[in-house]
């Protein structure tokens, strides 16, 4: 009767977490895709647009563009596509339903492990509704965060099973978990320690009342470690092939732009300031700008850590779960604390989506522990403060969601927040690029380079709209000063070259294509604009050599066709030209430049009967 009970209390915790999680993340059915890497993920991926086929599904487990080896991302993705199209509204639902399992699957792991029913779901609430876990649901490209989260908690509970039922097969089934949330995001990679932590509390497969006596235990803890070294050497794998990507991406910050101890003084500041998010979560952005690390805060920084670990490790033989839940914070937050410095943000709200874990159950657990403590406390006076908390919270991460809506939303915000961001000032500055309001994304542009005169991308992307207002000096000005940051900038390289052309500077187009592709030889786009420029040229020989190679990389390329079309024009071979401007409009119906230059062709030829 009492495990029925049970049974059926935890189907309502189950439901109301459910609920919960639908009445403030409903909006974000209303939201749109933003510029901010959801180009990048879903919206300008051909990959992911054409959905679960075998060559895009190879690409899934072969690439590593995104800084990380994340193929079951991709191919989640890449089903979304697949059923909903571009429409936003089911993508956003898909993070948000993933969420809410996630929170389901962690108040019964945590119920499994622990037998506190109570204390569980309210750690659950805490996860589910938590503002700085808004990041992780409301952004697209950040499917990966919920999608590692639920395999995490399916490897937990694996292991819980494997723990008290130790068969081959289950073991098999904790690494294949293990593998799935590595395969999503490879931030999960601290998850064989956590379960060294979990092993201590609460499965307490080693005895301990004490650390002493935790060490006098040698054998029991190298046992311990030693069931977990396939695990440890999946992760090991994990973390070199993201660094592997990191650094092909060219995304992994230099000494000399993030020296160690800039990186080491905004770790300890990040560690504490996601402990006053976590408290008092307000001014949550979407991109956090490096800050001015002072001694003085650094050394505050070291005190407040200190001064948490020696209390926990004071409590542990009586409360363990806050030494435990301490180090759970910690030790995942480490890969992704700025040590190894990912980017040019100091610290990230999608971060902390499993690392909190560990302070939910210090909070939960030490204040169950506390109010046990105190005679004169009422029980009713614990539901009225969770009940508050719980409205409360739910009402700033409703609030927090409608943020994301769209990216003139989000970043205006971030711009309310923090003035001097030049992150949302190149973000604005793209979304009204793109919109073709050209003067308004200028502006973003400039101001961005107000606040750091050397920003890579701020000079590429003024480079760029000069280029569309037609003042190409000043575009080409701009696009030099890029190159002289960063030479090996292809996107840079052909967009100059296309400056250069439109001011009849073909020479020096030519050569500036010429030097992209010294960079990168199979880029097809270099191709077609050197091809393109030798015809200008009247080099119709080199030009036809160029789209032949393309033709060979990309048989379908209509711009390919195109192109050679001109030069059998410049060539005065009319009707060879007629067949290779249809093939063009064959590939491509809507190409009205290959239709205009087919009609073009036709009365050539029409004229020489």
């Amino acid at each position: 009767m009492i495990k029925q009970t049970s049974i059926h209390c935890s189907k309502l915790i189950c439901a109301a977490l459910i609920l919960l999680i639908f009445v403030i993340y409903a909006q974000v059915v209303t939201f749109q895709f933003t510029n901010f890497d959801d180009h990048f993920f879903v919206t300008e991926n051909q990959y992911v647009l054409n959905g679960l086929t075998l060559k895009n599904v190879l690409w899934a487990f072969t690439d590593f563009s995104q800084g990380s080896w994340q193929p079951l991302t991709w191919l989640s993705h890449m089903t979304d596509c697949q059923m909903f199209g571009l429409n936003p509204s089911w993508h956003h639902l898909v993070s948000v339903v993933v969420h809410a399992v996630n929170s389901a699957l962690l108040f019964y792991v945590l119920n499994l492990y622990t037998g506190a029913i109570w204390r569980s779901s309210l750690v659950a609430v805490l996860f589910a509704i938590h503002p700085l876990h808004v990041e992780s649901v409301a952004w697209i490209s950040e499917r990966r965060d919920v999608l590692s989260g639920m395999w995490w908690m399916l490897t937990m509970w694996r292991y819980w099973i494997w723990c008290h039922h130790r068969q081959r097969r289950n073991a098999v089934l904790v690494g294949l978990c293990f593998l799935g949330g590595l395969m999503s995001k490879p931030i999960i990679v601290t998850l064989p320690l956590i379960f060294l932590l979990l092993d201590i509390w609460p499965l307490q497969r080693v005895s301990a009342t004490s650390l002493g006596q935790l060490l006098q235990q040698k054998k029991k803890v190298l046992s311990l470690i030693g069931e977990k070294i396939p695990l440890f050497i999946m992760a090991l794998i994990s973390g070199v092939l993201t660094i592997f990507a990191e650094g092909g991406q060219g995304t992994l910050g230099t000494l000399t732009s993030y020296p160690m101890t800039l990186r080491v003084g905004n770790a300890l500041l990040s560690y504490v300031r996601y402990l006053g998010k976590t408290l008092w979560p307000t001014s949550l952005l979407p991109f956090y700008t490096y800050p001015d690390v002072l001694p003085w805060q650094v050394w505050l920084a070291v005190a407040a850590l200190t001064l948490i670990t020696l209390y926990c490790l004071w409590q542990f033989p009586k409360h363990p779960y806050l030494l435990i839940g301490w180090l759970w914070y910690l030790v995942m937050l480490l890969p992704v604390i700025g040590i190894i410095q990912q980017g040019e943000f100091a610290m990230a709200d999608r971060y902390t989506y499993l690392p909190l874990i560990g302070v939910f159950v210090m909070l939960i657990w030490g204040g169950g522990a506390l109010v046990t403590a105190l005679p004169w406390w009422r029980r009713e006076w614990s539901i009225a403060i969770a009940v508050c908390l719980v409205v409360a919270l739910s009402a700033v991460t409703f609030r927090q969601t409608s943020f994301w809506r769209d990216t003139p939303t989000l970043f205006a915000h971030t711009l309310k927040e923090d003035p001097g961001n030049f992150k949302a000032m190149l973000q604005l500055g793209a979304y009204y690029r793109d919109g073709g309001e050209l003067e308004l994304a200028r502006d973003y542009f400039l101001q961005a380079l107000k606040q750091d005169s050397n920003n890579h991308e701020a000079l590429s992307n003024l480079g760029d709209v000069y280029g569309q207002m037609g003042r190409f000096e000043e575009a080409e000005r701009y696009f030099q000063q890029t190159l002289a940051l960063n030479a090996a900038d292809i996107q840079v390289h052909v967009h100059l070259g296309i400056v250069r052309a439109k001011q009849g500077k073909i020479e020096e187009a030519v050569l500036t294509f010429e030097r992209a592709l010294m960079l990168q030889p199979d880029n097809v786009k270099i191709r077609l604009n050197l091809g393109g420029a030798l015809y200008l040229l009247g080099q119709f020989e080199q030009a036809s050599e160029q789209f032949a190679i393309v033709l060979r990389a990309e048989p379908g390329s209509a711009d390919a066709y195109n192109g050679l079309g001109l030069v059998l024009m410049g060539q005065e071979r009319y009707a060879d030209a007629v067949h290779q401007f249809q093939e063009a409009v064959r590939l491509d119906p809507s190409f009205q430049s290959a239709q205009d230059n087919l009609l073009s062709a036709s009365l050539k030829v029409g004229e020489g009967r």
